[in-house]
C-alpha cells in the first residue's frame, strides 16, 4: 500500500489477527502490546519507519463506557512512546473523534503532544473524517493524529507560504497568507506579480 511493505504487527484481536495473515502472511505479529518488546521492532538499516495504530477507543467513545480510569486507556496515552521505542520516523494513530473533540476535559491529546515533544517528535497534523465518507457502514468520526521525528522534520523544506493581496473596490485592502483567495479579486504575490 503507498509503497510501505509491513513487517511487524500487535494484534490481540483474534479476527484481527486473522485479517493481518491474510493480507501480510510475511509479519511478523505480536499479540499484546504489553508484552511486545518495541525496541525490536526498530530499523536495521537507514530505513523509514512508520508505526500506525488504533488504541481501544472504549474509554473515550459516546457508545463506550467512556471511563478514563479504564485500563485501556493506558494504550492511548502510551502510543507516541511505543513509536519512539520503535524508532519511528512517523508516528499515527486512528481514535475516535472524541480524542480531539472532548480533549478540554481530558486532556489525552494534549498529554500525547507533550509526550510528542520530550520524545522529539513534532505534531504533523490532525485529520478528521466520517466512516461512511470512505466507504464504511457506519456514520461514526475518526481523528489521525500524527507525528514525525524532529530530524526528518528538520529535513523536509517549509512550503512556501502563498501569498495574497486582496483588491477590492480598487484598493489593496488585505494581505491573506496561507490562505485561499477570498474571490476573484486576488492577486498572487508569491509569484512575484
Amino acid at each position: 500500500a503507498a509503497g510501505l511493505t509491513p513487517s511487524r504487527g500487535c494484534e490481540i484481536d483474534d479476527l484481527g489477527k486473522k485479517v493481518m495473515r491474510r493480507f501480510h502472511p510475511k509479519v511478523k505479529l505480536d499479540s499484546d502490546y504489553r508484552s511486545t518488546s518495541w525496541a525490536s521492532w526498530r530499523p536495521t538499516s537507514n530505513q523509514l519507519l512508520l508505526v500506525t495504530g488504533s488504541p481501544a477507543c472504549q474509554t473515550l467513545a459516546v457508545g463506550g463506557k467512556q471511563n478514563l480510569a479504564d485500563a485501556r486507556t493506558m494504550q492511548t496515552r502510551q502510543f507516541v512512546s511505543i513509536g519512539a521505542i520503535a524508532g519511528a520516523s512517523i508516528i499515527g494513530m486512528e481514535q475516535v473523534s472524541e480524542l480531539d473533540t472532548l480533549d478540554h476535559v481530558h486532556g489525552l491529546l494534549t498529554d500525547l503532544n507533550m509526550d510528542a515533544m520530550h520524545l522529539g517528535y513534532v505534531m504533523l497534523g490532525k485529520s478528521t473524517l466520517r466512516h461512511s465518507q470512505v466507504g464504511g457502514l457506519s456514520s461514526r468520526h475518526r481523528t489521525f493524529p500524527s507525528w514525525e521525528h524532529k530530524d526528518m522534520h528538520m529535513v523536509l523544506p517549509d512550503p512556501e507560504p502563498v501569498v495574497w493581496m486582496w483588491q477590492k473596490q480598487g484598493s489593496l485592502s488585505t494581505v491573506l497568507i496561507d490562505s485561499d483567495c477570498p474571490d476573484s479579486h486576488c492577486i498572487d504575490l508569491s509569484q512575484g506579480h
